[in-house]
């Protein structure tokens, strides 16, 4: 029997050591497995020992896994499974929460040896709890085909390493919870913002059908704003429905399927009405997109109700990528313009466009002499990017 009872400074500090870089992987490493199994070995290694293992609690505490080990025949460790009561040294562990320590097994009493352990013959051992937040998760447990006579040095070793996972085993746990809470929520966000998607197109069909109804004059064309402005919502949320991230909208798709949309809309009036559009790829927060598709709508509706007198024009819009976070967006229509100090034209949709452009931290600009050069209206949004 080897007595190593005796104090040894120069063995002391190669396991705070060797249990301080295990604490700093335990912090960095988000693998389980791979920290069970690194904790194995360096705990064998410590105590000059070639077996270790960490037994799991599973089974409502009526069983214990063998989760990691080192030392052990093949095909044990992840499949081993033992009873958590008086049968294994583990299970007396969780029961009492005590460490225990046994310099013979054959002369044990408080617990029965399990069959791989003498198929393996060992001797002595020595284990400690894994105790985190809420119920023990195992066992660390050392053993060694010598007889071997454990001291409280090696216990608090021992518990070091116990403790470290513990508290990364806590970690992880929570990191998990987290997870499956955020997805969770993701699939509900979806859920809700398809609701909304099919909620919008109820209400554009509804409105769509009151145009009709109504056949004409000054309410057809207020009800048409409102229905176009619907239709923006409905569209900025069917992308944000197809978008794998909701924080990073692809501008050009978005964009495009939104003019196209609201020319449809608007039927008859927008029959000899073509797109030119021309846009980089470019993303935009959420936050910038809505108010984004409300601004064109109105620039879009203003040109439909003045610019083309109920006769064909083009309407168009570009897209360019200015700095890795701001972009340039000019709308155009090839309309007779108009003065926007003087023309009649400048109603409450251009000023909600000045409002929107602020919403979205961007800045809005009008070329005021393109009514001269027979240009159409032509305005200039800086905006952000993601």
């Amino acid at each position: 029997m080897s007595d190593d009872n005796t104090f040894n400074h120069e063995r002391w500090v190669r396991r705070q050591s060797a249990l301080a870089e295990f604490g700093r992987q335990a912090l960095m490493v988000d693998d389980l497995d791979a920290l069970l199994h690194e904790a194995v070995v360096l705990a064998a290694q410590g105590l000059d020992i070639g077996r270790a293992k960490v037994m799991q609690r599973v089974a409502d505490g009526e069983a214990l896994l063998m989760r990691a080990g080192v030392g052990w025949k093949p095909g044990l460790v992840g499949k081993l499974v033992i009873d958590a009561g008086s049968k294994s040294s583990g299970g007396f562990t969780l029961k009492t929460g005590k460490p225990v320590i046994a310099d013979d097994i054959e002369s044990e009493s408080r617990f029965d040896v399990p069959p791989f352990l003498r198929e393996h013959g060992i001797r002595s051992l020595v284990n400690v709890i894994i105790q985190g937040k809420g119920v023990p998760f195992g066992v660390l447990e050392v053993d060694s085909d010598e007889l071997r006579s454990f001291n409280q040095e090696d216990v608090d070793f021992l518990q070091g390493y116990a403790n470290v996972l513990a508290a990364a085993i806590d970690r992880h746990d929570t990191h998990d919870a987290l997870t499956r809470l955020a997805e969770e929520r993701a699939v509900l966000l979806r859920e809700l913002q398809h609701r909304v998607k099919n909620n919008l197109q109820i209400i554009t069909s509804l409105l769509n059908m009151q145009i009709r109804r109504v056949g004409g004059g000054p309410v057809e064309g207020q009800l048409r704003i409102i229905g176009s402005r619907v239709e923006t919502l409905r569209v900025v949320h069917d992308s944000l429905f197809e978008a794998e991230n909701v924080n990073r909208i692809n501008l050009p798709r978005y964009l495009k399927a939104l003019c196209e949309s609201l020319l449809s809309f608007h039927g008859a009036r927008a029959e000899d009405v073509t797109l030119a559009f021309a846009a980089e790829e470019a993303d935009a927060a959420m936050d910038t997109t809505v108010p984004l598709g409300l601004l064109i709508n109105e620039f879009i509706v203003n040109s439909l109700q003045h610019a083309f007198g109920g006769g064909s024009g083009e309407v168009s819009l570009m897209l360019e990528r200015v700095t890795s976070d701001r972009g340039r967006l000019i709308l155009k229509d090839d309309g007779p313009g108009f003065d926007r100090t003087k023309a009649s034209r400048v109603g409450t949709g251009l000023q909600i466009m000045d409002v929107l452009a602020s919403q979205m931290g961007g800045k809005l600009t009008w070329d005021g002499e393109s009514h001269l050069k027979g240009e159409g209206a032509r305005v200039i949004l800086d905006m952000p990017l993601v």
